[in-house]
């Protein structure tokens, strides 16, 4: 759960792990099909360069591609965006994959929510990466 400085605005961040990749995929599954019954779920590219620059990121790291994204948008709530990451870790090598969530929370949300949860992304992408092996606390 994320409250944004001197606004109020919630935002919550949910994360899942897996290291078995048929498991994985079953559970992306089976949650796009849940969420698209309770709105809708489109594929989607984020931009978020100005918010990586603003979040340290150097020029060249905030105009490189990032994970797959996903925005779900509730019939009855803002929703967010979902990002998926397949063995991020060890180029590749590792048997790690994530699930990430985030979206707004409540009714206390700003004028541009997306704006807010893009912001919110940058931020936990600082490098490394905001993705960390289970286990691992942040650098």
């Amino acid at each position: 759960m994320y409250i944004r400085e001197h606004t109020d605005e919630q935002y919550v961040v949910d994360q899942w792990w897996y290291n078995n990749q048929g498991t994985f995929r079953d559970e992306k599954r089976i949650l796009f099909e849940s969420l698209a019954g309770i709105g809708e779920v489109s594929e989607t590219t984020l931009d978020l360069g100005d918010h990586l620059l603003a979040a340290g990121f150097e020029r060249s790291d905030a105009e490189r591609e990032y994970p797959p994204a996903w925005l779900f948008v509730g019939k009855t709530t803002r929703g967010g965006y979902i990002l998926t990451y397949e063995r991020p870790f060890d180029d590749g090598r590792s048997n790690d994959f994530f699930i990430v969530y985030y979206g707004t929370y409540g009714n206390t949300v700003g004028p541009d929510p997306d704006r807010s949860l893009k912001a919110l992304i940058a931020q936990r992408l600082t490098p490394p990466s905001a993705i960390r092996a289970p286990g691992e606390g942040a650098r």
